[in-house]
């Protein structure tokens, strides 16, 4: 590599590098992807956690904005339209059900 080359791949910063290395040689990318989709298939979290940027680049960040309301008193709940407020329950009653359910796995006590 002489020193134009250093200076050029020096001026396109890390991200368009990347991209760069990446569209040279497509094969290659499309094995790296398919291994790591079919490792996170079989339960890989970590291949399925490497996906991630592939497929932010390939399909584009989601944009679409949630905006999550959680009511901090009594008139909050009683402005809440009604599918809020079935919604908020529903969540309450998960979260609240899950949290028994890991108090109880670690309970030593229950194990008998």
């Amino acid at each position: 590599m002489d020193a134009a080359e250093v200076t050029r791949l020096t001026r396109l910063g890390a991200r368009a590098l990347v991209a760069e290395r990446f569209n040279a040689r497509p094969q290659v990318m499309a094995a790296v992807i398919d291994t790591l989709m079919d490792m996170a298939a079989t339960g890989d979290i970590s291949a399925a956690k490497s996906l991630v940027p592939f497929m932010n680049q390939g399909m584009g960040m989601p944009t679409e904005t949630v905006h999550v309301v959680t009511p901090e008193s009594k008139s909050d709940l009683e402005n809440m339209n009604t599918a809020d407020l079935s919604a908020f329950v529903q969540q309450r009653r998960l979260a609240r059900a899950a949290a028994a359910q890991d108090s109880a796995a670690s309970d030593p006590r229950s194990a008998a």
